[in-house]
């Protein structure tokens, strides 16, 4: 496992309520390019960081937003859908 530097251990810094939504929104813009892309999450932190400047969204809140964007736009299913089939979890028979 790689340790996470830099930019993603960043402390959060105070946003007015503006700057809050439009980083969020960046975050979901990001992942929205992200599905038709092999873009990472990582990598778009990394871009919007280095577009943003002094008044950034810190990797919780970002990467949180950036996820239930990316999630809601895919086909996957998350294993705890009730309607979803979640791997070794469905499995109910013998080996």
């Amino acid at each position: 496992m790689f340790r996470r530097s830099g930019i993603f251990t960043d402390p959060p810094v105070a946003l007015t309520a503006a700057e809050l939504r439009s980083g969020l929104a960046g975050a979901r813009r990001a992942a929205r390019q992200a599905l038709k892309t092999l873009r990472t999450a990582g990598g778009q932190y990394r871009r919007y960081r280095r577009d943003a400047g002094t008044t950034y969204v810190d990797w919780p809140r970002w990467h949180s937003e950036y996820l239930r964007e990316y999630r809601r736009g895919s086909d996957w299913v998350r294993p705890d859908n009730p309607g979803g089939i979640s791997g070794a979890a469905s499995f109910s028979g013998t080996l």
